[in-house]
């Protein structure tokens, strides 16, 4: 995507809410559908006299449905190409 570009995302129940649903306003078996826009994309400049040599960005796979909070503990791994 292209910052201003929109999609649509959909999200099968599988990996939504399955069987069990969200009540009230998530029934079961629901497929869930996302509109999404790319408001700003931005890779971390890392370089010693940052002139963009070295950019980093973070791909991190989701497990899970939690969302963590303010104070949280959160683990990651990464990797360097």
């Amino acid at each position: 995507m292209k910052k201003g570009e929109k999609c649509i995302l959909y999200c099968h129940p599988d990996y939504a809410y399955g069987s069990k649903g969200s009540p009230p306003k998530i029934p079961e078996n629901a497929t869930l559908v996302f509109e999404v826009e790319l408001f700003k994309w931005q890779m971390e400049d890392v370089s010693s006299d940052k002139d963009n040599g070295i950019l980093r960005s973070i791909i991190t796979e989701g497990e899970g449905y939690i969302t963590p909070g303010e104070g949280s503990n959160v683990e990651g791994n990464y990797e360097m190409f």
